[in-house]
C-alpha cells in the first residue's frame, strides 16, 4: 500500500511539475495573431511593462528571415513611399489608418485580437502594393496591433494618432523625426531622466542627413539599435 501511495504520489508531483514547465515555455513562446497571404507571420510576445500586465510586444517574420520588432518609424516611411507613387490613395490610407486609431480600445487578455481590421479593408488600397516594402494587408494589421499595445498600456496617449495626423501635412523630416523620438523614448537612452512617478526622456534631435557622414558610427549607434 505505501509503495502505491509513492507511486501515486510521484505520478501527481510529474504532472504538476510538467503543468508549471508547461506554463512557464508559454509565457516565453510566441503567439501567432495573423499571417498574411505574402506568409508573414505576425506575431506577439508578452511584454514587460509596468503599465499595464496585458503589455505584448509586436513581432513579424518573412519567409526565410529572421524575426523583425516593427516600429513606427518603419511604417512611416514605408506610408511615404508610397505617398510618392500614388499620394491621393495613400492620403485615404491615412484616413482609413486614423479612424482605426480612434475605435481602438485596450485590452486585458493575451494574445489580443484585431478589433477593425477586417480583410476587405485591402482591396481600396491594393494599387499601393506595387511599391514599397511591406503590402498593404501588412501594414493594416501591424499597424492595429502597435496602436492596440499602446492603448493598453497608455489609454489616454494620443502620440501615434497625432503622427499620422501630421502625416502629410507637415515636413516629411519632422514626421519621421517624430517617428525616431517614439523609438528613442522606449529603448532608453543613455540620458534617462525620471520626474514623479512617470519615466521621461530627454531625447535628442535626429541628426541633419549631413551629420551622419562627420559623426563617428559609435556616437549613433544607440539610436540606430532602436531603428532595427
Amino acid at each position: 500500500m505505501k509503495k502505491l501511495f509513492r507511486f501515486l504520489k510521484v505520478i501527481y508531483y510529474y504532472l504538476e511539475s510538467s503543468y508549471r514547465i508547461g506554463k512557464a515555455k508559454r509565457v516565453q513562446e510566441d503567439d501567432l495573431v495573423y499571417t498574411t497571404k505574402a506568409n508573414v507571420q505576425i506575431e506577439v510576445y508578452p511584454g514587460r511593462k509596468p503599465e499595464s500586465p496585458y503589455d505584448f510586444i509586436v513581432k513579424f517574420r518573412e519567409p526565410g528571415k529572421r524575426e523583425r520588432t516593427p516600429a513606427h518609424v518603419h511604417l512611416i516611411v514605408e506610408m511615404y513611399v508610397k505617398y510618392a507613387y500614388n499620394p491621393s490613395l495613400t492620403l485615404k490610407l491615412k484616413e482609413h489608418i486614423l479612424t482605426m486609431l480612434r475605435s481602438i480600445k485596450p485590452v486585458n487578455l493575451f494574445p489580443p485580437t484585431l478589433q477593425f481590421f477586417k480583410p476587405q479593408h485591402i482591396e481600396p488600397f491594393k494599387d499601393l502594393d506595387k511599391v514599397g516594402e511591406f503590402t498593404i494587408e501588412f501594414l493594416l494589421v501591424v499597424t492595429e496591433l502597435m496602436a492596440i499595445q499602446e492603448k493598453t498600456n497608455y489609454p489616454e496617449g494620443s502620440l501615434t494618432e497625432s503622427l499620422y495626423k501630421d502625416f502629410g501635412v507637415k515636413d516629411r523630416f519632422q514626421v519621421i523625426q517624430k517617428a525616431v523620438e517614439m523609438i528613442l523614448n522606449k529603448v532608453s537612452p543613455p540620458h534617462r531622466l525620471t520626474a514623479d512617478k512617470r519615466s521621461r526622456f530627454a531625447t535628442p534631435k535626429l541628426p541633419s542627413a549631413t551629420s551622419f557622414i562627420h559623426k563617428p558610427l559609435d556616437e549613433i549607434s544607440w539610436i540606430l539599435k532602436g531603428l532595427k
